[in-house]
Order: C-alpha cells, then sequence, then structure tokens
C-alpha cells in the first residue's frame, strides 16, 4: 500500500494542493497535474526521502505553473454560460422540450 502525505504549495498569489505518494513500484520521481481536482500529484520511489521530492517540485514549478494557466478556471454549466467547446465559445441554453443534448449555431441545447 502506498504511503501518502497532503502538502500544501504557495507561490505569488496561489496555493496548490500536492499529494505526495510513496510507491514501491516507483523508479523515479514523478509530478503530475490534476486539471479535475486542480492539484498535482508527486510521485516518489521508496527510497527516496520527501526533502529531495519537494526540492523536485520546486524545480518543476514553472511547468506545474503552465499547466495550471492551461487548465483555466472553471466554469459552472447553468443557462446562459458561454463555454470554450472544440476551439469555439458556445452558449448554454435550456430547451426542456428538446432530449439529449444538440448543438444549434452558437449554442447547445
Amino acid at each position: 500500500m502506498p504511503m501518502t502525505k497532503f502538502v500544501q504549495l504557495a507561490w505569488e498569489e496561489m496555493t496548490v494542493p500536492l499529494q505526495v505518494r510513496k510507491r514501491r513500484g516507483s523508479r523515479r520521481m514523478r509530478l503530475t497535474w490534476q486539471p479535475l481536482t486542480r492539484s498535482a500529484l508527486l510521485t516518489l520511489p521508496p527510497h527516496v526521502p520527501l526533502k529531495e521530492g519537494m526540492r523536485f517540485v520546486e524545480s518543476r514549478k514553472p511547468w506545474l505553473y503552465r499547466q495550471i494557466q492551461a487548465t483555466g478556471e472553471r466554469v459552472a454549466l447553468t443557462p446562459e454560460t458561454v463555454i470554450p467547446l472544440l476551439g469555439a465559445r458556445v452558449r448554454i441554453v435550456h430547451a426542456p422540450e428538446a432530449r439529449g443534448v444538440t448543438r444549434q449555431a452558437e449554442c447547445l441545447l
């Protein structure tokens, strides 16, 4: 069973949750961005101390910052909300008479 620890990364104007996992089968340190949970995951081999893992995260902060910026902000999916979809801006329209989701021009029904 992997050892898991939760840490908050703070820099500039933001804080990011960081989940640190030690896994027996890991051979190298790995940092990934989890866009759905808006958190980072650091996977460490069992022989690597947490302090060394945190130095690794520090060296990858520019990459992590770019990933966060590329994710963008969360948008509530409510009627009349405009969202990006396949490179276009699309407005959500509630159509109770329609079944399923359809796209007509610049709208999702």
